[in-house]
């Protein structure tokens, strides 16, 4: 069989290795994909394992077909320059002698993915990075089995030659220092996306590896030189900057002065003088492009942090992501940039009641994704008239929605206002006599949601109690979803029956995606004979979804 070159160059090889803790069968060491047509001249990318020296596995213990692969894997690397993209791990007991051969031939990688779970192979990989200069994306990573972090000081020495002048996004897993990036920075005139996550601490603070006896700091080496204190420093091209982990070297702050480029930031947690001398930054007009804050739940330990939110210029937030967000920096945003939001994120709100006037005042957002904390589960009239006011939503993602019939009395962190329970009311005349107050609920919030004619995206998932999707309880309401492409029910809900997915049918053209909990056969069998183009995923109560 012949492939197409557009597609054999999306192609990844794995060859998978042999785990000595796991009890996998010795065989199974090569797993790969079209091989038999494997064609060197249009083949782009490339995705190995390098496979354990251990004790129990020796090449007498595999069959004549996996030693035969393990030939041919071998016949690959001799074309490994014209691998572009590369995806590479390398596992415990890797013998060292290894890494030199393995790695010689790949000399013109554009992006390269790597996991390294020891010293040898993370400074294999940074010599893979040192001698491609025409590398654009970088992502290495620590992946030890254990929680021990590889420390790396000397981590620009991968790229402080100055050659690497098309990087442009650099992710690392590793504890470095501020003084090591300002280099790195200095040396990638292209770099605007950069990634870490680990600390950020001063010289002294930083062990070289997992074996070094607690508190022995890393002092042999000199401090990296760097210009970045000096008046006449000039700026670097940074647009993105995420901060997964503690924060403890002040040098930071003068970092971000040469970064008046930067529109996204994210925070973890920090030392008093970070938070103070980012604030003077914002308050000084010193980072006048930052649109976007995103904010990890352990940086808000301490309520006193939202003093960033409050630094940044009025009316000047599109975006924000906020874990945990305090009731106060809820308050600021919609004071400070109603106007402006468009993209919010919020996991784990503590108050939906709240969050109902947050919305109200934001009417520009055009994506809402949102979680409830407390209860696993909040009451659908909190959120009734939530987005509602944004009628230019295009992506909705409302997580941990159930409906009052299940909510205990004494898990309602709040009484209902009376204008959601007004809405009910308003609209009782059209259900059926009797109709129960929990369905009513959801009636009106289907009608709701049938007013955001501009969604493209609309995910009402894992709720704790699950919505009844159905014609009869307010399902012809979103009728007018006409831009609806995708459209996530969660682990627990799915449509009622087949007259559902007709109505999805003639009502949504644009609709390319499905994910529901389980279809009954008979709905599984229409869709397979009547909308065969639609992707449908189902998800299992756990949350794992399947095609």
């Amino acid at each position: 069989m012949t492939h197409h070159p557009l597609e054999l160059s999306e192609v990844r090889l794995h060859i998978a290795q042999y785990l000595p803790l796991a009890d996998h069968k010795a065989c199974a060491l090569v797993r790969k994909a079209w091989y038999d047509d494997f064609q060197p001249l249009i083949w782009q990318r490339l995705s190995f394992g390098i496979p354990v020296q251990s004790t129990r596995l020796s090449s007498s213990s595999l069959d004549d077909k996996a030693q035969q692969q393990v030939r041919e894997v071998d016949d690959l690397y001799k074309n490994a320059h014209l691998v572009k993209h590369l995806t590479a791990w390398i596992v415990h007991e890797t013998a060292k002698e290894q890494y030199e051969t393995l790695f010689e031939r790949f000399d013109h990688l554009v992006t390269l993915e790597a996991w390294a779970s020891d010293r040898d192979g993370w400074e294999a990989f940074k010599e893979l990075i040192r001698r491609n200069d025409g590398l654009q994306q970088v992502k290495l990573n620590d992946s030890s089995r254990v929680w021990r972090n590889i420390a790396d000081p000397d981590l620009h020495t991968a790229l402080s030659e100055g050659k690497h002048t098309q990087l442009r996004r650099l992710d690392i897993t590793c504890e470095t220092t501020v003084a090591s990036l300002l280099i790195i920075l200095e040396a990638c005139p292209a770099l605007d996306e950069l990634i870490v996550d680990r600390s950020l601490a001063t010289l002294s603070e930083i062990k070289w590896d997992s074996n070094q006896e607690e508190g022995e700091g890393y002092t042999n080496l000199p401090t990296p030189s760097t210009t970045a204190t000096t008046t006449s420093a000039p700026t670097f091209s940074l647009q993105q900057f995420f901060l997964k982990a503690n924060v403890s070297d002040p040098v930071l702050i003068d970092l971000l002065k040469r970064c008046p480029r930067l529109w996204r930031l994210g925070f973890n947690a920090m030392t008093d003088v970070i938070h103070q001398g980012i604030c003077t930054l914002l308050q000084e007009g010193l980072l006048p492009n930052l649109n976007t804050v995103h904010f990890a739940r352990q940086f808000f330990s301490c309520p006193r942090h939202s003093d960033i939110l409050f630094s940044v210029p009025p009316q000047q937030l599109r975006e924000v992501e906020i874990e945990d967000p305090y009731p106060d920096m809820i308050a600021a945003l919609y004071e400070l940039h109603g106007e402006t939001l468009e993209r919010v994120r919020f996991s784990h709100v503590p108050n939906p009641v709240g969050f109902t006037g947050f919305l109200l005042r934001c009417p520009k957002i055009k994506q809402l994704e949102v979680s409830v904390s407390g209860q696993e589960y909040a009451d659908i009239r909190y959120l009734i008239a939530s987005p509602w006011a944004c009628l230019d939503l295009e992506v909705l993602d409302v997580k941990s929605l159930g409906l009052s019939k299940e909510v205990p009395s004494s898990d309602i962190e709040a009484p209902l206002p009376e204008w959601i329970l007004e809405l009910a009311a308003d609209e009782k005349n059209e259900y059926a006599p009797g109709c129960p107050e929990w369905e009513q609920s959801q009636i009106v919030f289907m009608k709701r949601l049938g007013e955001m004619t501009k969604l493209r995206k609309l995910k009402i998932g894992d709720a704790k109690s699950s919505l009844t999707w159905s014609l009869s309880t307010g399902f012809a309401y979103l009728a007018e979803l006409w831009a609806l492409e995708e459209v996530d029910f969660g682990a627990r809900s799915k449509v009622d029956s087949i007259a559902e997915l007709e109505f999805m049918k003639d009502c949504w053209p644009n609709l390319q995606k499905m994910v529901s909990a389980e279809l009954a056969p008979g709905e599984r069998k229409w869709l397979d004979e009547n909308w065969p183009e639609l992707t449908v995923e189902t998800k299992a109560a756990s949350g794992s979804a399947q095609e």
